[in-house]
């Protein structure tokens, strides 16, 4: 049974008498959208919205702390069962206080005047309390095939004593692993797909429909977020203004802002000045909203988005608005913009002005809007359409996940099996790459490796601007400090699911001739077998444009079977100390680490080491699948992959220190001791 879009399910609670007053209330299920329905990943908690109607003796009781209510969602069928309470007020926020910045001027969008209160004074019942940094309010199916799920609410007064428990109309989810094997072992991927899945099935409107809410002739289209997961990150904000075309009323009047039929659009290049509020909603149920107003005058103006938009109208979820004057695009500001701060935990390796509270956060989607209020009256509010997001932070979808260092003992043991094959490896393209991985190689020679170092080249088929040079291409070949070097083809234009690991590819013609000679056919017909299934499934929309879709080709580093351990390392990190001793550690047979990133928060994508596995080569090409679009790609990836989701746990969850990777390459005392690069510019 699917449930149509704001379907109101009118349930009543019955005439209940509580010290003399009775209540009566309601709930209404937003629709999920077929794509959810039909194809539910199996592992994924269900991403239900709710509208929640009570009567005027209801709020009144409420406001005086006098009566309370919580929700959760149940599976009914096939077998009964619900997730925790979630107290929430009658408005659907929640009631559990959430602590946000108190430092306004470190994170401009926090809402100083929510800090540390709760507007809430309802003693909450023994059963509906738990620990605020939980996981509560949402269900997840736990069997494939049909599931039927539900709206459950309760009403307690301050006595403790409730109504009887009403519950909605079940929903039937048809869940499946069909699209994502993965998914019900990792479910932070199963979410990311459930979450995909639903923003995919969203409505697409017209631009009248964004300005219903006000008679204003100029509104507002949100364009970042974007559907692009954060990980611990920043929240990219940007919107571009439109003004309405001019059209013919009913009667025949040509009129400014009166369409005929779907309603179309023009961009309005330039500011609008005026009181600027950004809403962001998130959590269970999307029950957890922050706001935050400024003047429109201190975002950032510009473009970092070419035409065409790299956005499909669908992904903006608005139809009929043009580009309008291309050339006043180019000098004139269209897309404005701010940075939204997310807290995450602090780790020595890793570099973040805000400040440490893992529970601001739940894992989930994160509804995004903002409302303009223009200091001309004429042009009355602007209301912007809604944009999704996928918050992908680990800690809050698991409080008890702590990544541990690896211990000092397990490197001395490590370096017994020195004997074993390890190797660097560094994807490039490009010039300035190509001379960055000469430097590298030298610098690793400088600080005494006696492990290999390989580079791989990736190329596009009609790439003509990351070229190297016949010059440069002839010292990467000819150069006594890089072992290997492959050209490997990616990006669009391969042809997927063509070729085998047999070494029949070897007779090829590369766009480049690589020093292989032959006798790394097999790794090189492995390598671009698995680039084809990779960038297949990339198509990179949603992509900040400073980014080549070409940074996921080290996912590529888990296809080289040859090597006991692979570290992945930047081109254009400098190298101050060996640190040979990272891949011996992970690629010691004896103590079961096969992933290593750097310090225990989120780390960094630019040196990392890894066991070559094709099982989890192929796992990483179907998350790209149903997700490749990442604020910071293939690091955001990483993080969440190896995050507190990972069916292995400790065993990829155990860290490299600090003294691995810094962050300041200008302190000489510290850069003395490691590996040197600057990561949050």
């Amino acid at each position: 049974m699917l449930f149509p879009i704001q379907l109101l399910l009118f349930l009543l609670l019955q005439q209940w008498v509580l010290s003399g007053f009775s209540l009566r209330a309601s709930i209404s299920l937003k629709k999920l959208g077929n794509n959810l329905t039909t194809h539910f990943p199996l592992g994924a908690y269900v991403p239900v919205e709710f509208n929640l109607l009570v009567d005027d003796t209801i709020k009144l009781h409420e406001k005086n702390g006098l009566l309370g209510v919580a929700v959760r969602s149940c599976i009914v069928y096939p077998q009964y069962h619900c997730a925790n309470w979630l107290p929430v007020m009658t408005s659907g926020r929640s009631a559990i206080t959430k602590r946000t910045s108190s430092n306004p001027a470190s994170n401009p969008a926090s809402n100083p005047a929510s800090n540390h209160k709760s507007e809430y004074g309802f003693v909450l019942p023994p059963q509906w309390k738990l620990p605020v940094d939980s996981f509560h309010g949402l269900v997840r199916p736990t069997t494939l095939g049909r599931n039927k799920v539900t709206l459950e609410a309760q009403f307690c007064i301050a006595t403790h004593r409730c109504a009887d428990i009403i519950s909605s109309p079940s929903v039937t989810l048809r869940v499946t692993n069909d699209s994502c094997t993965l998914c019900a072992q990792h479910p932070v991927v199963a979410q990311l797909s459930a979450l995909q899945l639903k923003r995919a099935g969203r409505k697409i409107i017209p631009p009248t429909s964004v300005m219903r809410t006000s008679s204003s002739t100029v509104g507002a289209v949100m364009v970042n977020p974007g559907g692009t997961p954060l990980s611990l990150h920043q929240l990219m904000v940007s919107f571009m203004y439109f003004e309405l075309e001019a059209g013919k009323d009913s009667f025949g009047n040509t009129s400014k802002g009166t369409i005929i039929g779907m309603g179309t659009g023009t961009i309005r290049n330039g500011p609008v000045p005026g009181k600027l509020c950004v809403q962001v909603k998130y959590g269970a149920f999307a029950s957890q909203v922050v706001t935050s107003c400024m003047r429109s005058e201190v975002l950032e103006g510009g473009s970092d988005i070419p035409l065409p938009w790299r956005f499909l109208p669908s992904e903006l979820g608005v139809s009929g608005i043009t580009p309008g004057n291309t050339t006043q695009y180019a000098e004139t500001p269209s897309i404005w913009s701010l940075r939204f701060g997310l807290t995450s935990p602090a780790s020595a390796s890793a570099s973040s002005t805000f400040p440490s509270d893992p529970s601001v956060h739940l894992f989930g989607e994160v509804l995004v809007s903002i409302t303009l209020h223009p200091d001309d009256v004429n042009l009355r509010t602007i209301h912007s359409s809604v944009e999704r997001t996928i918050m992908t932070n680990s800690w809050a979808y698991n409080p008890l996940f702590h990544p541990s260092f690896i211990a000092e003992t397990t490197f001395q043991a490590a370096a017994l099996h020195s004997s074993r094959r390890h190797t660097y490896v560094s994807f490039i393209w490009g010039e300035t790459y190509a001379s960055d991985a000469l430097l590298l190689a030298h610098g690793l020679q400088e600080v005494g490796t006696k492990l290999e170092f390989m580079v791989v080249i990736m190329t596009l088929p009609s790439d003509d601007l990351n070229v190297i040079s016949d010059t440069t291409m002839a010292r990467l070949q000819n150069s006594p400090d890089i072992d290997r070097v492959l050209v490997i083809q990616g990006g669009e234009g391969t042809d997927p699911l063509q070729d085998s690991t047999d070494g029949k590819d070897a007779k090829r013609t590369d766009p480049l001739q690589d020093s292989t000679d032959g006798k790394d056919a097999k790794t090189k017909a492995r390598l671009q077998k698995y680039s084809r299934l990779l960038f297949t499934g990339i198509r990179g929309h949603g992509i900040p444009p400073a980014y080549d879709t070409r940074v996921f080709s080290k996912l590529l580093a888990f296809a080289l079977l040859e090597y006991n351990s692979v570290a992945v390392i930047d081109v254009d990190v400098v190298v101050a100390k060996n640190i040979d001793a990272a891949l011996l550690v992970v690629g010691d047979p004896t103590n079961h680490i096969h992933f290593a990133g750097v310090g225990t928060g989120y780390f960094s994508a630019a040196f990392f080491v890894l066991r070559p596995d094709l099982k989890v080569m192929s796992e990483m090409i179907q998350v790209v699948r149903v997700c490749d679009s990442w604020r910071f790609p293939e690091q955001d990836l990483l993080n969440v992959f190896y995050g507190a989701g990972h069916p292995s746990g400790h065993q990829v969850q155990q860290r490299l220190p600090d003294k691995y990777l810094c962050i300041n390459p200008t302190n000489e005392s510290v850069a003395s001791k490691c590996l040197s690069k600057t990561f949050y510019e």
